[in-house]
């Protein structure tokens, strides 16, 4: 996967989010890992499905 935008959201548990990300259908790309005294911090993706309405 190459190019797109990163978006930060502040949350509680990096862990929680990352299985309502998989539950609907994203993808995590790093589970959650130390990012030092910063806490911690998860990777993951959701690629919309597109469809055509023609």
């Amino acid at each position: 996967m190459t190019g797109g935008t990163i978006v930060y959201f502040g949350v509680e548990d990096c862990a929680v989010e990352e299985s309502r990300i998989e539950a609907s259908g994203g993808q995590v790309i790093k589970p959650k890992m130390s990012i030092g005294e910063f806490g911690f911090v998860c990777v993951c993706a959701w690629i919309p499905k597109v469809t055509c309405l023609d």
